[in-house]
């Protein structure tokens, strides 16, 4: 079972509701279609015909405020400040525990509820 399937599962069992994409281009006829119900994404940086990181630029361009959680088996040092401009909140490294990954989106989610700051 692939990481995908078990991420999904283990978020389904924490009563999330789970719209699974297989690569970039399906993520983007999802987000299209459900862009108003989404309230976190979380996207693996490496995937195929669009990179995470193609794919959370596209989405910010839909959806501005839209919050994100990157993940990889690779070492995204290098690319955490730009991924952090980009809106994403967390980086999970691959491979991740329940407790990391549901922690990573609980964070995420008590970002989207904030209330904005006053001025």
């Amino acid at each position: 079972m692939n990481v995908r399937r078990v991420t999904k599962m283990t978020l389904e069992t924490h009563n999330y509701c789970v719209l699974e994409a297989n690569d970039g281009p399906e993520a983007l006829a999802i987000f299209a279609q459900h862009k108003d119900s989404i309230s976190v994404v979380l996207t693996d940086l490496m995937m195929p015909y669009i990179d995470g990181v193609a794919l959370i630029r596209t989405l910010k361009r839909i959806k501005p405020d839209m919050i994100f959680i990157a993940s990889s088996g690779q070492d995204a040092e290098p690319r955490l400040v730009e991924l952090q401009g980009l809106g994403v909140v967390n980086f999970l490294r691959k491979p991740y525990d329940t407790r990391k990954l549901l922690t990573a989106l609980e964070s995420a989610v008590s970002k989207q509820l904030a209330p904005l700051p006053k001025k």
